[in-house]
């Protein structure tokens, strides 16, 4: 999926920016008007500080609130600038260092981003000190050098110096829109892999060809490898795990099959303990038997030794007997 500065997440943030750049350059503009309030004692420049710079002024909110310019308020915001600086230059009767504020006011510009309002800016005030001077020096009461420099070298120095900030703004404006719309690609780029919260679109790519972007284009070709192997050592745990679970149920069986062997031999231990007490029982029996005829033969014993007595003790009668006899 390509990126660019044209979604709408990074129009939102360029919108906001430029909303933000306006009520700065209305903030100073309003500076401006303040202090050719203040210069207008100087040499009695009321007028032209409440027609020219109130005129300035109450046009430039008038655009700015309706937003009828769009993106082209930012031109506007350049021909103010320049205005008000000519008009600080013609309050002052061409002093020198009102002119500062030509390159302070175009400096400010760049905040825009954009080479378009440092050109504006640029022709407004060029054709303002040409014009301006040859109405200064053809007698009118306006105001762009000093008497004693009213002199045309004058006017191309100036010219000249404006020529080279103008350059090097051009050059600075450039470098900031690529920034900026790299910035905001970037930014709309995290904002796509973070919407969910349970997955990343990883198939992202920027398409600016700058070092970051490239930069971070390689990171997420990175993380889309990591997670592939990621992904492929998952596959193999999960095999591994199939694999265990299968030798788990085959252990399994042969413990019950175990246990019911075991459940076996118990049962034939216990039938086995069962007999052993009935052998012992009857062996007690046995016991008890043979000590009852033990005893009944020692009884037959002596008996037999009575009747032998008794039959001695006859026989020694009958011998007694015959003698007499």
């Amino acid at each position: 999926m390509s990126i660019s500065a044209s979604a709408r997440s990074t129009r939102e943030s360029s919108n906001e920016y430029l909303d933000k750049t306006n009520r700065i350059m209305m903030g100073v503009l309003l500076g401006c008007q303040v202090y050719a309030l203040a210069l207008a004692p100087w040499h009695g420049t009321w007028t032209s500080a409440l027609l020219v710079g109130g005129g300035t002024l109450a046009v430039t909110i008038a655009a700015w609130q309706s937003n009828i310019l769009g993106e082209h308020f930012r031109s506007l915001i350049a021909v103010a600038f320049m205005v008000m600086s000519g008009l600080h230059i013609h309050q002052s009767y061409g002093t020198i260092e009102m002119h500062f504020s030509i390159f302070v006011l175009l400096a400010l510009l760049i905040a825009y981003r954009d080479w378009r309002p440092i050109a504006v800016a640029t022709v407004v005030i060029a054709t303002h000190h040409f014009l301006f001077f040859y109405l200064q020096i053809s007698g009118y009461p306006v105001w762009v050098t000093e008497p004693d420099h009213a002199h045309w070298h004058m006017i191309f120095i100036h010219a000249g110096y404006v020529l080279v900030e103008a350059g090097a703004l051009f050059y600075l404006a450039r470098l900031a829109a690529a920034d900026a719309a790299e910035g905001q690609a970037l930014a709309a780029a995290c904002e796509k892999l973070t919407r969910d919260d349970d997955r990343m679109d990883l198939t992202l790519q920027l398409d600016h060809d700058s070092e970051s972007s490239q930069s971070f284009n390689l990171f997420l070709k990175q993380l889309r490898a990591l997670v592939a192997d990621v992904q492929h050592q998952l596959g193999s745990l999960q095999q591994m795990g199939r694999s265990l679970t299968g030798n788990a149920a085959d252990v399994e069986r042969g413990a019950e099959r175990q246990a019911a062997v075991n459940q076996q031999m118990f049962d034939a231990m216990q039938e086995m303990s069962e007999a052993t007490a009935t052998v012992a029982q009857y062996a007690q029996y046995a016991a008890n038997g043979a000590n009852t005829a033990n005893e009944l033969a020692a009884d037959s014993g002596s008996v037999v030794q009575r009747i032998s007595k008794s039959i001695g003790a006859l026989q020694n009668d009958i011998e007694i007997t015959s003698k007499a006899v």
